[in-house]
């Protein structure tokens, strides 16, 4: 498959992605967001709630995290080069550092830098992704000020396996095998993926010529385990790392490169006691490092994030149209 005809039927894949995930809001209205708290379904959102499934996110054929939500209304996307470069993403015209981003209930990013990498998540590893547009500090925090970005690794419930290999054009090449145990009490998913491309060459460079070719490398693997104590108690840890390397041209300093890094761990459990009555606890770690190596060592750089963090919620539903909850929240970053 040549070049264009693959980004004809990228950009195509996204437009259907966006309608499929239309029509998703009006036949999945049961679907819980979890992002809203509170075991609220998408037609009892109080706020514009965007859902992209498993199946919306293989239609659209995206690379990135980044390309898939950039066609949502009202959210842009802004990156700083080709694949794998930083991106800023803003809700209704706030600010990017006002756009909170959870990964299975755990917050991430980074704290210097007020973003986060999104193009560092594998795709290939999402079950699906929640997207809560407008002011959400109430439950978490000045950061959700513009909205709520939430990204869910896939669970073994669904069972399937499945090995794939890519090739395309400037020496892309992409593995990945997945496998996937157990049902819906308990489960196991597995999956693994790397990508390599000589990409292009972005910027015509006066100090370094036109030679360099900015490159993209990553590495990354998913591990997602659920088991049921009992009837009424689930446990589940979902574990997701990558490591990327990005060279990226730079008017001042000749080509850069970029090497992010991250490891997200998120720990849940939930008792559901009563139809009423139901308890989650959520202990998260989140590792970020993002290395700028140039030719000009007065230019490197290493922003680097470690964040610990805790939530609990009790949540009561006294009625139809009446519920109550109570939490506490807990993170610390260095």
């Amino acid at each position: 498959m040549n070049y264009s005809l693959k980004s004809v039927l990228v950009k195509s894949g996204i437009a259907i992605a966006c309608l499929s995930a239309s029509s998703t809001y009006a036949q999945e209205i049961d679907e819980i967001v979890v992002t809203a708290k509170g075991n609220q379904t998408l037609d009892e959102s109080l706020f514009t709630t965007h859902l992209f499934t498993e199946a919306d996110i293989e239609a659209a054929q995206v690379n990135d995290i980044p390309s898939l939500i950039n066609k949502l209304a009202g959210v842009t996307v802004n990156d700083s080069g080709g694949r794998g470069t930083t991106t800023s993403v803003f809700i209704r015209g706030t600010r990017t550092g006002d756009t909170l981003v959870l990964v299975d209930g755990v917050r991430v990013g980074s704290a210097t830098l007020g973003q986060t990498a999104l193009n560092s998540y594998p795709i290939e590893a999402i079950e699906r992704i929640e997207i809560i547009k407008g002011p959400y500090s109430g439950i978490y925090g000045a950061d959700a000020a513009g909205g709520v970005i939430q990204i869910f690794t896939k669970t073994g419930a669904g069972g399937g396996n499945s090995v794939s290999t890519t090739y395309g054009s400037d020496d892309l090449q992409e593995y990945s095998a997945a496998f996937s145990f157990g049902n819906d009490k308990n489960s196991l998913h597995i999956s693994a993926h790397t990508e390599k491309t000589n990409g292009i060459d972005r910027l015509d460079n006066t100090l370094q010529g036109d030679e360099d070719i900015d490159s993209f490398d990553e590495d990354s693997i998913s591990i997602n385990g659920k088991v049921t104590l009992h009837e009424s108690t689930t446990v589940q840890l979902a574990i997701l790392a990558s490591d990327s390397i990005v060279k990226i041209d730079n008017g001042f300093t000749g080509q850069t490169q970029t090497n992010d890094e991250n490891v997200n761990v998120g720990l849940v459990s939930k008792t559901q006691f009563t139809d009423q009555l139901s308890w989650t606890s959520t202990i998260g770690y989140n590792d970020n490092e993002s290395i700028g190596d140039t030719f000009d060592p007065e230019f490197e750089s290493n922003f680097a994030t470690e964040r610990y963090s805790f939530s609990t919620d009790l949540f009561y539903q006294f009625n139809d149209k009446t519920s109550a909850t109570i939490g506490y929240d807990y993170y610390n970053e260095d």
